[in-house]
């Protein structure tokens, strides 16, 4: 993977919502729904404010271990990876990459503080297949949310 390709949400076809601690996501095309805390929910904030994956990666190892960035750069590819692979993010070629930001919640996060890798063991994007027919059969996903609400 690339590292410095900025990605961004596909917004056309990905809606995301955050709570407390819990990223839901849904794939309108797939009619999939994710869900990601922890570390992943950071990644994914960190994606949609443009940041490339190097920068996300250097953010991460700014608040893990970073005698260990070699295992965390390897874990961060696969997420990236795999975010990708389900549909939820594309490569955006013409973003300009922004100063890093941290991900925003719980106070910044509670000023996080430096964490074992064993706390990154594997940073999970939990799948749920449960609700496709019902996501797919749902006509909001047939207007354009331009023409809509018609007054």
């Amino acid at each position: 993977m690339k590292l410095d390709m900025p990605y961004k949400v596909d917004k056309a076809n990905v809606v995301s919502e955050k709570f407390e601690d819990e990223i839901v996501i849904i794939n309108l095309e797939s009619g999939n729904y994710y869900s990601l805390e922890g570390i992943g929910f950071d990644i994914w904030s960190l994606i949609e404010k443009g940041n490339t994956p190097n920068k996300i990666l250097e953010w991460i190892i700014s608040r893990y271990d970073s005698g260990k960035a070699k295992e965390i750069n390897k874990l961060v590819g696969e997420f990236v990876a795999e975010l990708r692979d389900e549909g939820l993010i594309i490569p955006d070629e013409s973003l300009e990459n922004t100063d890093m930001e941290t991900a925003n919640t719980q106070s910044e996060r509670d000023a996080i503080s430096a964490k074992p890798v064993s706390d990154l063991d594997k940073i999970v994007l939990h799948k749920y297949t449960d609700m496709q027919d019902f996501l797919l059969v749902d006509p909001i996903h047939e207007i354009e949310y331009k023409d809509w609400p018609k007054s």
